[in-house]
């Protein structure tokens, strides 16, 4: 799952080998659930076809992900600030 959320983080098309329930939540999030596999029930065709057929619409794939990368990465830095105030506030007082 981290290795899914630092590939996705710099618009690299990635699959997803699901063994919990945050891989697919964290694809769904930029439009990559086609591309998870599902550990428990995965065959290498399904794997195979899944690699095969990003690889071929890689760049359009990354083209999608972008504006959806971008707006998560703001919700993220937006949810920071938001502790950081809350920290100095409670530090203030």
């Amino acid at each position: 799952m981290h290795s899914n959320i630092a590939a996705v983080s710099l618009n690299i098309p990635t699959i997803a080998i699901s063994y919990s329930i945050k891989a697919p939540g964290i694809m769904k999030m930029v439009g990559l659930e086609e591309y998870i596999c599902d550990f428990r029930t995965m065959t290498f065709q399904e794997l195979k076809s899944n690699v095969n057929k990003m690889w071929r619409d890689k760049e359009k794939i990354r083209k999608e992900m972008k504006p959806k990368v971008k707006e998560l990465k703001e919700s993220v830095w937006f949810n920071g600030r938001l502790v950081k105030n809350l920290l100095d506030k409670n530090v203030n007082q």
